[in-house]
C-alpha cells in the first residue's frame, strides 16, 4: 500500500503534467469540480465549487473533504471507496446541502471518476452538479400530477354516486369531457360522446347552449333551466317528451378564468306527470266544487211583478273550496217575494251544509210566517238544535211588496250582517233594515226590523263583507269606499249597479279574493200595462230595462 506522500506526490505530478489541459477544463466547467488523492485530499478545485461549499479554493487544497465540509454522508464515503478500489466511476450520488431559502434543502447530484496513472488509481475526479430547481420542478410536477390523480378519482366518485345527470364540458364548444351513467339513462343513443361538442351529441339543446356558454363562460355566472322540455320519447315519457331541470356552473381553469361548466340535472318527469295529474284532479274538484256551490245558489231569480233584481256572485281563492256567502229571492205570492243574502262562518263541507240548513230552513219558515225577524229567529232555533260545532252566520231577510203606485215595500231584519244600502234618485246613500244579534250564536238574540219604501229610481243594494273587504290589506274598497262609488250611481238599473261594484272590486287586486263576494240589488219597476208575469231565466241571460236584467256570476 503506498503511503500519504506518495499518493500526494504522485497525483500533484499528474497534475502537473497535465496543467494546461486541468486549466482549460476547471476554468470553463459550468459545474462543480474537484480533483482529490486516494486520502480525500483536495488537490484541485475550481471557482463553481468553491462558491458551492462557501470557501476560497485556496482554503480547500491540502485538506480532506471532512476537514473542509464538516461531515461526509456514509453514501458518499462508500461512492468514493468504490471508486478507489475497483477504478469504475459511480454516477448521480445525490447529496443535500445546507438550505437555499424557506423552500427546502439544495441539492446536489455528484459523480466520482477514477484517477489513473499507469494502471495505477491515484486519485479520483469529483463532478458536483446543483439540480435543486430540478428536483423541486419534479416535486410540484408530481404533486400536481398526484393531485390531478387524486381530484379525478373523487370527480369519478362523484359523478359515479350522483342521483342525477353530470357532465362535465370545457371550453367554448362545450366539448364533453366526463360524464356519467344517469346522463345517458333516457337519452337516445348517440354512440361514443366523450370529446364531441354537447350540441353535436344533443343538437336539442342547441337554441340554448350559445346562450348559456357566455353566460357561464365569459360572465362566469351559473344558469338553471327548471322543467326543460325534450323530445326524447322512450318508457315513462309525457306525450313523447321529458323534463328535466338543470344547473350549468362555470368551472375554473388554468388562468383562474371560467373554462368549462359543470352540468347538474334531474329527471323530473315523473314530478311533471304527478303535477299534470294533480292539476287535472284539482279541476275535475273545482268542478264539483263550482256545481255545489251553484247548487246552493237560486239557479234562477224569479221574475217579479214590479221588481228589477239582479245578483253577483264570486267565490274566494281560486274556487277550490266552497265559500259561505249564499243568496236567495223566493217569491211568496205574486207582489211579494223573500229577499236573502248572508254569510257562514267557515267553509268547505261544514260552511255548505250550515248554508244549506239555512236556506231551506229559511223558504220552509217563509210559507208559514209573516215577518222576517220570525224567520230569522226560527233559523236561529234550527242553528241551535242542529249544530254543536259552535258556527253562525250573519242575513239580512227582507220580504219585498211591490205595490200598485211602483214603489216597494220592504220589511228587513238584519242579523250580525252589514246593513243593506238605499241608494235615492239624487244619489244620496243611506243604511237601513237595523240591527241585530248573529244567528247560532245564542238562544233567543236580539233581532230587530225596520220597515221602508224604496220609490222609483231608488236601489236597494244587499252585500257580503267581501266587497267591502276586496283588496285588503293594502288597497281594501271598506264602507266608506262602497258608499262613495254607490253615490256616483244616481241612476242605472239593477244589473248595471252589480256590474259597476264587480268593476271596483275585481280592480282592487290582481289576486284572487280573499273571501267570497255577493251582491242583490233590487229596483222597483213600473208594472207593464198587461200586468203579466214574466218566465222565470236561467241565471246570466240579459234582459231590457223594462223586464229586469240580472246575473248570479262574477266574471273570474
Amino acid at each position: 500500500m503506498r503511503d500519504a506522500a506518495f499518493d500526494s506526490g504522485s497525483i500533484e505530478h499528474w497534475a502537473t503534467r497535465n496543467a494546461a489541459v486541468l486549466d482549460s477544463i476547471f476554468d470553463g466547467a459550468a459545474f462543480g469540480l474537484a480533483l482529490l488523492d486516494r486520502e480525500m485530499r483536495f488537490v484541485r478545485v475550481n471557482a463553481v465549487l468553491a462558491r458551492i461549499n462557501g470557501l476560497p479554493a485556496s482554503e480547500h487544497l491540502g485538506r480532506s473533504a471532512l476537514e473542509v465540509l464538516g461531515e461526509v454522508p456514509d453514501h458518499v464515503v462508500e461512492a468514493t471507496r468504490h471508486v478507489l478500489r475497483a477504478a469504475e466511476p459511480v454516477h448521480d450520488v445525490e447529496v443535500s446541502g445546507p438550505h437555499a431559502d424557506a423552500l427546502g434543502p439544495r441539492v446536489f447530484k455528484c459523480g466520482y471518476h477514477p484517477v489513473s496513472d499507469h494502471g495505477e488509481v491515484i486519485g479520483l475526479w469529483t463532478s458536483v452538479r446543483e439540480v435543486t430547481a430540478e428536483y423541486r420542478a419534479a416535486a410540484i410536477e408530481q404533486q400536481l400530477s398526484d393531485q390531478l390523480v387524486e381530484e379525478r378519482r373523487v370527480l369519478e366518485e362523484v359523478f359515479s354516486r350522483a342521483p342525477g345527470a353530470m357532465a362535465l364540458l370545457w371550453g367554448p364548444e362545450m366539448r364533453i369531457r366526463a360524464f356519467n351513467e344517469e346522463l345517458l339513462k333516457n337519452a337516445p343513443d348517440r354512440g361514443r360522446i366523450h370529446d364531441r361538442p354537447i350540441v353535436e351529441v344533443f343538437p336539442e339543446v342547441a337554441a340554448l347552449t350559445e346562450g348559456t356558454a357566455h353566460a357561464v363562460l365569459d360572465r362566469e355566472e351559473t344558469v338553471h333551466f327548471s322543467e326543460l322540455e325534450l323530445p326524447w320519447g322512450g318508457e315513462g315519457s309525457i306525450d313523447g317528451n321529458r323534463y328535466y331541470s338543470f344547473s350549468v356552473v362555470p368551472v375554473t381553469g388554468a388562468d383562474d378564468c371560467a373554462a368549462g361548466a359543470l352540468v347538474v340535472g334531474q329527471d323530473m318527469t315523473e314530478t311533471v306527470r304527478r303535477r299534470l295529474d294533480l292539476e287535472h284532479e284539482l279541476e275535475s274538484e273545482h268542478r264539483i266544487v263550482s256545481e255545489l256551490q251553484v247548487s246552493l245558489m237560486p239557479d234562477r231569480l224569479p221574475e217579479v211583478p214590479g221588481m228589477d233584481v239582479a245578483s253577483g256572485f264570486r267565490p274566494a281563492g281560486d274556487g277550490h273550496e266552497i265559500g259561505g256567502d249564499f243568496f236567495d229571492v223566493f217569491r211568496l205570492d205574486e207582489r211579494c217575494s223573500m229577499v236573502v243574502i248572508g254569510d257562514v262562518c267557515g267553509k268547505g263541507a261544514e260552511a255548505a251544509s250550515l248554508t244549506a240548513l239555512a236556506r231551506y230552513t229559511l223558504r220552509a219558515a217563509a210559507l208559514q210566517e209573516a215577518e222576517p225577524c220570525t224567520l230569522v229567529a226560527r233559523l236561529n232555533e234550527a242553528v241551535r238544535r242542529q249544530r254543536d260545532d259552535l258556527n253562525f252566520l250573519t242575513c239580512v231577510c227582507a220580504f219585498v211588496h211591490a205595490e200598485e203606485s211602483g214603489a216597494l215595500r220592504v220589511r228587513a231584519c238584519v242579523a250580525g250582517h252589514p246593513p243593506p244600502l238605499r241608494i235615492d234618485g239624487n244619489g244620496g246613500v243611506t243604511q237601513v233594515g237595523g240591527k241585530g244579534a248573529l244567528v247560532g250564536a245564542w238562544d233567543n238574540p236580539r233581532l230587530e226590523q225596520e220597515a221602508f219604501e224604496l220609490r222609483p229610481g231608488e236601489r236597494l243594494v244587499l252585500y257580503t263583507d267581501g266587497v267591502t273587504e276586496a283588496g285588503a290589506p293594502n288597497d281594501e274598497l271598506g264602507e266608506e269606499g262602497l258608499v262613495e262609488l254607490l253615490s256616483q250611481m244616481a241612476e242605472g238599473s239593477s244589473a248595471s249597479t252589480v256590474a259597476s261594484i264587480e268593476r271596483a272590486v275585481v280592480s282592487r287586486t290582481a289576486a284572487p279574493p280573499r273571501d267570497d263576494i255577493a251582491v242583490l240589488v233590487l229596483r222597483p219597476m213600473t208594472p207593464t200595462p198587461c200586468g203579466g208575469a214574466q218566465p222565470e231565466r236561467r241565471s246570466g241571460d240579459r234582459r231590457t230595462e223594462s223586464s229586469g236584467e240580472h246575473r248570479t256570476r262574477f266574471s273570474p
